[in-house]
């Protein structure tokens, strides 16, 4: 009789359980998942910045920056529901469609698609206008305060 296949079993429960320690098999997965988060951030970053103006996003209006809230929440809270109803047993299944594809193609999406799309649809405003003018004033002021022979060489 073969006693190794009781203990195997408690380390099986052990190994899938929730704890405090976090060093339970689905925590480390959740943890580790982070990185496909990064990767994704990373990609889709590199590619948005070069078609949106990042000041552009940050300085469009308050109800435009509302709607580009709303309608990134419902598709991706509409994406994560269906991914999250989706029943898988095996445990490396599991990790890959719960956890790692969701912070790859969620990350992938908000850093990359999300913001060419809301460029696309009219929710990112133009404010190059805005610093011009404010860096012509500042240029402007600048100059005020240097030396007449410096301010003759920056007009």
């Amino acid at each position: 009789m073969d006693n190794s296949t009781g203990a195997e079993s408690k380390c099986i429960k052990k190994l899938y359980q929730h704890s405090q320690n976090r060093i339970g098999l689905d925590q480390t997965f959740e943890y580790s998942a982070i990185l496909f988060f990064v990767v994704g951030m990373g990609f889709g970053t590199s590619y948005s910045i070069t078609h949106v103006d990042c000041l552009d996003w940050v300085h469009t209006g308050y109800w435009k920056r509302v709607a580009r809230g709303l309608l990134g929440v419902t598709i991706t809270g509409g994406l994560f529901i269906l991914i999250k109803t989706t029943t898988i047993i095996d445990p490396d299944t599991h990790y890959f469609i719960h956890h790692a594809l969701p912070a790859l193609s969620f990350s992938l999406f908000i850093y990359g698609l999300f913001p060419l799309i809301c460029k696309r649809i009219g929710l990112v405003d133009d404010s190059s206008h805005i610093f011009d003018e404010q860096s012509k004033s500042q240029i402007a002021v600048i100059a005020s305060n240097l030396p007449s022979e410096r301010r003759r060489v920056l007009s």
